[in-house]
Order: structure tokens, then C-alpha cells, then sequence
């Protein structure tokens, strides 16, 4: 199983510890969360859907579920029908 393969997979406890699919909308929001959190997207860096998905190679639906989850938690400003944009995040958060 190929790496990309792998991060597209996650253990379950439920499975007896097996490999089960993660959804498009997790994959996408894990691989946002840690570019964000490690500094591979500056603050103030847009997130257009389209781009976005043709990245992970998703619809922009997962895209869009993502986007919000993470600009719950701060890290990412909505532009409604475009978006988002990453926001300024500190060490402390």
C-alpha cells in the first residue's frame, strides 16, 4: 500500500484495531489541520474549493465540510461560495 494510500486509511478500535476508510471530508481536513498548525500555509493564504480539491484529488463538497470544521476551530476564515482563507495562529493555540 502506497503511502497516499495509507493516509487514507485509519485505525478502528471498533474493527479490532483494522484499517477502515477514512471519508474524503477527514482526509481533507488532517492533511489542512497539520499544514496549517506546522506553518506550510502561511496566515493569510487562500483556500480556493477547486484548488483545493484538484489537490487531494476530492469533489469540492469533502472540500467545503473541511473548510468548515476548521474555521470552527480557528484556523481557517470562511468566504462564503469561494473558500476560506488561513488565519493567523498562535503558538499558544
Amino acid at each position: 500500500m502506497s503511502e497516499r494510500e495509507q493516509t487514507r486509511f485509519m485505525l478502528d478500535s471498533s474493527l479490532g484495531g483494522r484499517l477502515r476508510p477514512r471519508t474524503a471530508t477527514d482526509f481533507v481536513s488532517e492533511a489542512l489541520r497539520r499544514s496549517i498548525l506546522n506553518g506550510e500555509l502561511a496566515a493569510g493564504t487562500r483556500l480556493a474549493l477547486t484548488d483545493v480539491a484538484s489537490l487531494f484529488d476530492v469533489s469540492t463538497t469533502p472540500v467545503r465540510e473541511a473548510l468548515r470544521e476548521l474555521s470552527f476551530e480557528g484556523l481557517v476564515r470562511l468566504d462564503s461560495y469561494r473558500g476560506g482563507e488561513v488565519t493567523a495562529v498562535t503558538r499558544r493555540e
